[in-house]
């Protein structure tokens, strides 16, 4: 069951790269260690995005940790 208090924005900023799960999984390593299956679950919300993942996303991206996941309120 999809968590509902928003969405996951890496799907886009990835696409905006034209990286897969994989690759973003490996661009991770030096921060986190993730799975491109977990990955997959955090970006459809069916898992909640640990803030650790959540900060190794934005430094990889270059964005702040606010874009990486947009809230509803």
């Amino acid at each position: 069951m999809p968590l509902e208090r928003g969405r996951c924005l890496v799907p886009d900023l990835r696409a905006a790269r034209g990286w897969t799960q994989q690759e973003l999984a490996d661009k991770l390593k030096p921060y986190v260690s993730v799975t491109p299956q977990s990955l997959s679950k955090y970006e459809r919300n069916v898992r909640e995005f640990p803030d650790l993942v959540r900060k190794a996303c934005a430094i990889v991206f270059g964005v702040t940790m606010d874009e990486i996941y947009e809230y509803e309120w």
